[in-house]
């Protein structure tokens, strides 16, 4: 078999299955690369003006960048870029006229990113990053009387919308008055359409909710969770995400998720559900 000189450059599709062996190992950060690149299931490279993928490649793949048009970028480095490897990603985003509206992964691979290009973010939100590989199947117990969960689906679209909406309000959105409300029931349809959403009743009346967003190869990243204010504290949101990860371990698959550092209650909740530390996470920001 000819053996692929090493070297940065924009993959192809004969590289997809080194791409898949490179993310899936490294899934417990970058589940939001391998997701992004999934189609019915398996990787497919983006469409050409819709993004790229630039790597280290050779046999195997030793560090990767995910480009997205809209502007989102994802690098995952197995080894921090030397002075060439950093000309090489200068050069493949200056030919492309890439830029960029956030910068998402391990802080050390972020910042990585941000230096080799001379880039200053507007805004930086540190995360823990946690992992968990083999969720409990097993349906947790009720914190309440009179609570439950279930799956939900598209039929729920309109009793979700206010806790996604105070969901991004609280927790995505930099910016209050930059609320999009559209852009909010956009992506709450996507996600009843593609993600495992679950949903926590007491009494019959929707009080809570967890999710993927994002499915990987081997592993679902956790998000979106949101407990009403007023019934904080008393469980639900142990009970919603527990639930949520028992859906996942049905499906034979690790799960991972990042958390504010700052955000001490869902950390606790998080390690107490057997959640590990994999490494400090960040988000730029960037006008």
């Amino acid at each position: 078999m000819k053996r692929m000189l090493r070297g940065w450059r924009r993959l192809e599709k004969s590289c997809l299955p080194a791409l898949g062996r490179f993310l899936a190992s490294r899934e417990a950060w970058c589940a939001g690369f391998s997701s992004r690149i999934m189609k019915r299931g398996r990787l497919a490279l983006p469409e050409p003006f819709s993004g790229s993928v630039f790597a280290d490649s050779g046999d195997e793949i030793e560090s990767a960048i995910l480009f997205l048009s809209g502007g989102i970028w994802f690098p995952v480095f197995g080894s921090l870029p030397d002075e060439p490897a950093r000309e090489a990603i200068r050069s493949f985003v200056l030919a492309r006229g890439y830029s960029a509206f956030s910068c998402i992964g391990l802080e050390s691979d972020v910042e990585a990113l941000v230096s080799t290009l001379f880039m200053k973010p507007v805004e930086t939100v540190r995360y823990l990053d946690m992992a968990l590989d083999a969720p409990e199947r097993e349906f947790p117990p009720q914190s309440l009387v009179g609570l439950s969960s279930r799956p939900a689906g598209p039929c729920d679209f309109e009793k979700l919308r206010p806790l996604q909406a105070a969901y991004e309000l609280e927790e995505v959105i930099l910016d209050p008055e930059s609320f999009d409300s559209k852009a909010s029931a956009a992506a709450l349809r996507r996600s009843l359409a593609d993600e495992i959403v679950v949903v926590a009743e007491l009494d019959g009346a929707i009080v809570a909710k967890a999710q993927t967003n994002a499915r990987g190869i081997v592993r679902d990243q956790v998000g979106g969770v949101y407990v009403l204010p007023g019934l904080r504290g008393r469980g639900i949101g142990r009970f919603v995400v527990a639930t949520l990860l028992a859906a996942i371990a049905a499906d034979g698959r690790g799960a991972s998720l990042f958390v504010k550092k700052g955000n001490l209650p869902a950390v606790s909740l998080y390690a107490g559900l057997g959640f590990d530390f994999v490494g400090n996470f960040r988000i730029d920001y960037f006008a």
